[in-house]
Parts: structure tokens; C-alpha cells; sequence
């Protein structure tokens, strides 16, 4: 839909599962110039498929934590100005809730994919007693607002059973939902 609502050209992959090289041959053909990929599909291509990947002048992968050596190669090989988007979003939010836009020639030392949050979220990072931690710290992140799914609004019994054995009501958005 991105696509279409920027005037570009939406391009339809053929309704079989693809092999790497049939997707390698329609990004390099159709001049595929914005790309959504799963974790693990952006492994393997950027691993058998480097070119053909490299091609992509903006490339979006999440889903799951891109492994980093991967992430190096794909940027040592892409043209200047291209953009490589690390995206988080758990299946309860309707987009990324927070990106982490990488370019070519960057010195990547790790990828923290929820350095950015995405407009219209809260994102917390709470303790193990749902308590607010300061940045650098691991803990588990609750997000909360616009885009994720609807339902779970002063419904704590639905959230602890969906998704935590601790729900926690926050006060801001439609729907706070923790995430791990």
C-alpha cells in the first residue's frame, strides 16, 4: 500500500512460494526500489541473494533481531544513500513501533532496534516489579497507543491471558498491551 500511495509501481510476486533465486531475479527485474522482509528472509538473501538484496534502495526487515554481521555486509555492499530500516513491531501493533534506519558507510557497533519510537506509541521499559528503567538497562518493553489491536482497553483479565501473567494498565493510548 506504501507503494501505491507514494506513485510507485506495485509489484505482485507470482502466487507460489518463491525460491531465493526467483525473488533474486524480480527485485533485479522489476527494479524493486522499496522492500519489506521478514528476519530471516533478510539472512538468507543478504547470505545467497547479496546483489540482487544490495539493489533495494529501501529496505525494511523485522520481525525478529537482525543478526549484526549480517547487517555489516548488507551495508558494506549497498550504494550510498540507500537505507536499510531495522523495524520492531510486535503482532499486536499494526506497524513498526519504533525503526532503527541504517545507511551505508555507518559505523555500526550494535543494533538497538527500538532506538526510535514510531508517532503516536508509549514505549516503556519496565523491571521485573513493572517499574520504569533507566536507558541502557534490559528489561521487558510495554507499548501502548495508536496502531496496535484493539480490545484489550481496561480489559486486564483479556491482556494477562493474551499475552502477560502480569497485566499492567497504562493510562495513555487505546490499548496498552506489554510485549516482551
Amino acid at each position: 500500500m506504501g507503494a501505491l500511495l507514494h506513485g510507485s509501481k506495485l509489484v505482485l510476486a507470482p502466487p507460489h512460494a518463491l525460491s531465493l533465486d526467483e525473488l533474486a531475479s524480480l527485485l533485479l527485474q522489476e527494479r524493486v526500489s522499496s522492500l519489506w522482509l521478514t528476519a530471516a528472509l533478510f539472512e538468507q538473501m543478504a547470505s545467497l541473494q547479496p546483489s540482487a538484496l544490495a539493489s533495494v534502495s529501501q529496505l525494511l526487515a523485522g520481525g525478529d533481531a537482525l543478526p549484526p554481521s549480517r547487517v555489516r555486509e548488507h551495508l558494506s555492499r549497498s550504494a550510498p544513500g540507500h537505507l536499510l530500516v531495522n523495524g520492531y513491531g510486535p503482532t499486536e501493533n499494526t506497524t513498526f513501533s519504533a525503526t532503527f534506519p541504517l545507511r551505508h558507510g555507518e559505523l555500526l557497533l550494535s543494533l538497538r532496534p527500538h532506538r526510535r519510537p514510531s508517532l503516536q506509541l508509549l514505549r516503556l521499559v519496565l523491571d521485573s516489579s513493572l517499574l520504569p528503567l533507566p536507558p541502557g538497562l534490559p528489561g521487558e518493553l510495554f507499548v501502548g497507543g495508536d496502531g496496535l489491536a484493539w480490545g484489550y482497553l481496561n480489559r486486564p483479565d483479556l491482556t494477562a491471558e493474551a499475552l502477560h501473567s502480569s497485566p499492567v494498565q497504562l493510562r495513555s493510548g487505546r490499548s496498552p498491551l506489554p510485549h516482551r
